[in-house]
């Protein structure tokens, strides 16, 4: 991956300097390492190699690299950084109406254009029209000799994503078996996971919380399996909500604690926050004793306090234990 690096590097400065063949080439690197990207822990690394080499001089011009790059840096924007990805989004699929390109309209339909669909505002979100770009999509990559790849299984967790929204439960539940099995097929373990984590919010919109908890099991099992540890994380989060909703609180509070336990490792504050609101939550609402402040949990669980992590936290757990308390009149 140095080497990999190295060579990041180097496209960078020549495309600072308006080298727009080698800043083309950059792209297509920063693009091919996109099922490398997707693994969380290299979100952060991927979008800043993005956001340098699209801003550099020598990649300014509409290319399909340039497309192709923006519609991959849109899905691992750091963070949540809701502006930058739809930015990205939208200007892949601006600069696609004048390309010619098969791989790169694949690209624009079937990536970027899902996820500016998905940041837009409710009422501007036009699903029907989105789900048909993503099906011309599909059919691209087959052109552009891509059937089967990792952007194909993306594209198609999207396609799911929209029947969903679209509440098309069972056409999403029976494209996404069909996408598990194509990405068991292509010794994606990491996409097929994704998909049941899909399938597990299906099962539960539909109330059915048996087969929900079923599919989360197997997306924990798969991703602890892979090593990520923020997957592994996000489903034991909802695995405690599953068990909170069950009524079993004592439940959720272990599995609360379980996935904060995973994600101070890994130091993401924002899981963090989530997760001990969480603990908080069920703690007061099972009449148990809580800290009433976030500082508690950042000495229990060795948080650091540097940089006003801490005072987030306690924030976002003051704000938690407020609407527990005005839903229990005022009691812990």
């Amino acid at each position: 991956m140095n080497n990999l690096r190295a060579a990041l590097t180097w496209c960078v400065k020549r495309g600072d300097a308006g080298d727009g063949a080698v800043a083309e080439r950059g792209l297509s690197v920063a693009a091919a390492l996109s099922p490398f990207w997707s693994l969380r822990p290299h979100l952060r690394e991927a979008s800043a190699w993005f956001a340098r080499l699209l801003d550099t001089p020598g990649a300014a011009a509409p290319t399909p690299g340039r497309i192709r790059a923006l519609a991959i840096a849109a899905g691992v924007a750091c963070s949540g950084d809701m502006a930058t990805m739809r930015a990205r989004a939208l200007e892949a699929e601006r600069l696609v109406e004048v390309s010619d390109d098969p791989l790169s309209r694949a690209y624009a339909l079937g990536l970027a254009a899902p996820l500016s669909t998905l940041l837009a505002p409710p009422d501007a979100r036009d699903q029907a029209r989105t789900r048909d770009g993503i099906r011309e999509a599909l059919a691209l990559y087959g052109v552009a000799g891509r059937a089967g790849g990792w952007e194909m299984l993306q594209t198609m967790m999207l396609l799911c994503i929209m029947s969903l929204l679209m509440g098309e439960f069972v056409r999403a539940e029976d494209d996404l078996a069909r996408t598990i099995a194509l990405a068991e097929e292509r010794g994606n373990r990491y996409a097929a996971g994704l998909a049941l984590d899909l399938l597990g919010g299906s099962a539960w919109a539909r109330s059915e919380i048996t087969r929900a908890r079923d599919y989360y099991a197997r997306y924990r099992q798969t991703m602890g399996v892979l090593g990520d540890t923020q997957s592994d994380a996000n489903a034991c989060y909802l695995l405690g909500l599953l068990a909170e909703q069950d009524g079993d609180l004592a439940g959720a509070r272990v599995s609360y604690v379980q996935a904060l336990a995973m994600v101070r490792a890994v130091g993401d504050f924002a899981l963090i926050e989530r997760g001990a609101a969480a603990i908080a939550i069920t703690a007061i609402a099972a009449r148990q004793p809580v800290p009433p402040r976030a500082l508690a949990y950042a000495a229990a669980f060795g948080l650091p306090e540097a940089g006003g992590k801490a005072l987030m936290l306690e924030q976002a757990l003051a704000k938690a234990m407020q609407g527990v308390d005005a839903a229990h009149g005022g009691r812990e």
